[in-house]
């Protein structure tokens, strides 16, 4: 009996433990929750086959008498009884938990089935919600300018953000800067992200403290900010024990699915953890996003809401990542699961990005980026053909990141990979990288804007590239001068200089008067043409 018990505490003791490191909830749609039920049910059932508890007479069957357990599966007993002692009795409480663990696991397998795809395509297919058609004039309004556009993307920004800790002694060797988020901050485009610990170690000795800030990343202009805020950042991914904005959310709401935790701050700089709540629409699987949990990061109080409270302030409810796997579940899965596998009539999916790992074989997966109105950030991604191998896009999906809006446009041409792929070439002896490029209207035109870094994460130069042409790239040393050259290009005017003079050849248009003049962006050359619409020509030195 002792040794029972003994067991009993053992078994407890790691259902605690494993509660506490996996944070599984408790919650019957969950299945983590159901894996670790099936596992632990197992082993609570294996208990009683342990030698030194009942006697005989606790058999059905059997009558009272004395037992002497001499070894496991051996026994002398005294007294009359049913002749079934502990060898009986511990093959069928293992027989017991074998069949509990493995018909656990079947139904649990048979559950999953039928919460998949192959029963319920359209369930999965209606998970994104309305889509809005719209034009590419109407979301995408035509630019003159170039020079307010967010164009670095997380990597950069993140090593931007490291070198900037780096430089502060009392914060280098101590703290590093956790993951990235695109916010809108006083109606600019920002990247923050909260600073964190490095290690256990590095937790133990600033706990009571916490951490010193967040940081700030202007994404137009490269430069990054140490943010100190009054009381230390005490909640975060890299903090321990209760701490851990994990663990410190379950133990707060034990029952909910949580989905992904991001790091933003509000109108007033306040720091803030925003955490996606999710229900299943199939039992246990098609998670949705229902809401967010607001977790102020210095005090760890936290305020539920749903999805039509959210504040106007909040950016990521809806991310990437979620956007292109409800998207591609409505691409592949509106036609039904059958012809997603074989016929592929009208599927459609998000763009992806191939990649190499560290062994040099490549992989894809979607990427996407972002775009920003006054308040709002819009996550945006390519739309191509899943039958089609051409790297191009029939159209572009734009979904707002607060409000989960979802706008469709129809847009063919050259896909972000392929874009990205003719600014390397561009530069290539150089050897810089483009990022994920954003797409802007110039001219009523689609076209790619990106930056080119090299192998340290620098920003060197700047790309364009024409989206329904993409043999036609130009690059540049800042925003501006990439935009002019881009637009001379795919306009079919071009500039000369001789012995002072300019000469002017416009296509199709006829010019009414012509002024020199210059601005900040340089010298240039302004056109008022007989519709009365006139545009300025910058010269290059």
């Amino acid at each position: 009996m002792k040794m029972r018990g003994t067991a009993l505490a053992l078994w407890l003791l790691l259902l605690l433990a494993a509660e506490y490191v996996l944070l599984v909830p408790l919650n019957l749609t969950s299945v983590p929750f159901w894996g670790m039920f099936l596992v632990f049910g197992t082993l609570l059932l294996m208990i009683p086959a342990i030698p030194g508890g009942r006697g005989a007479g606790d058999i059905p069957g059997g009558k009272a008498g004395t037992e002497k357990v001499i070894g496991f599966g051996q026994i002398r007993k005294s007294g009359r009884g049913s002749g079934k002692g502990v060898p009986y009795r511990s093959a069928r409480w293992i027989s017991t938990a074998f069949l509990f663990g493995v018909g656990g696991m079947l139904l649990l397998g048979l559950a999953l089935l039928f919460c998949s795809p192959v029963f319920h395509a359209g369930n999965y297919a209606s998970a994104i919600g309305e889509i809005e058609t719209t034009t590419f004039e109407e979301a995408r309004p035509q630019v003159d300018s170039v020079s307010d556009i967010a164009l670095i993307d997380t990597a950069t920004a993140s090593r931007i953000g490291s070198r900037k800790l780096g430089s502060l002694e009392d914060v280098v060797s101590q703290f590093v800067d956790g993951e990235y988020t695109q916010i809108t901050y006083k109606g600019r485009v920002k990247k923050t992200a909260a600073v964190d610990y490095d290690g256990l170690f590095k937790y133990m000795n600033n706990r009571g403290t916490g951490t010193p800030g967040y940081l700030i990343v202007d994404p137009i202009a490269g430069t990054a900010e140490l943010v100190r805020t009054q009381n230390g950042i005490r909640y975060t991914p890299g903090a321990y024990f209760s701490q851990d904005i994990s663990r410190h959310l379950r133990k707060q709401y034990p029952t909910l699915l949580f989905g992904e935790t991001y790091f933003e701050i509000d109108e007033d700089g306040n720091p803030w953890w925003i955490t996606q709540i999710r229900r299943h629409r199939l039992f246990l699987l098609n998670p949705e996003n229902i809401g967010v949990i607001l977790t102020d990061a210095i005090t760890g109080q936290s305020q539920r809401y749903a999805l039509p409270e959210v504040p106007e302030w909040v950016d990521t409810v809806f991310d990437g990542d979620y956007v292109c796997e409800k998207f591609d579940n409505y691409g592949m899965l509106s036609g039904g699961f059958w012809n997603s596998v074989f016929g592929k009539k009208g599927c459609r999916i998000s763009t992806k990005c191939e990649f190499e790992d560290e062994d040099g074989e490549s992989y894809s997966v979607s990427d996407f980026g972002y775009v920003a109105d006054e308040k709002d950030i819009w996550i945006y991604t390519g739309v191509t053909s899943a039958t089609s191998a051409d790297h191009s896009d029939i159209g572009m999906l734009m979904v707002n990141g607060r409000t989960g809006r979802v706008r469709y446009m129809t847009l063919a041409g050259a896909d972000e990979s392929s874009a990205m792929a003719a600014a390397d070439g561009e530069l290539q002896q150089y050897g810089y990288l483009a990022s994920f490029p954003s797409i802007i209207n110039v001219d009523g035109a689609p076209a790619y804007i990106m930056v080119m870094t090299d192998n340290n994460r620098i920003v060197k130069n700047y790309a364009m590239v024409n989206m329904q042409n993409y043999s036609q790239v130009v690059t540049g040393d800042t925003q501006n001068e990439v935009f002019r050259k881009y637009r001379r290009l795919v306009s079919g005017t071009e500039l000369s200089g001789r012995d002072g003079a300019q000469e002017q050849v416009i296509s199709d248009r006829k010019v009414r008067s012509a002024v020199f003049g210059s601005d900040p962006d340089g010298h240039y050359l302004e056109l008022t043409f007989e519709d009365g619409t006139s545009e300025k020509f910058y010269m290059e030195n």
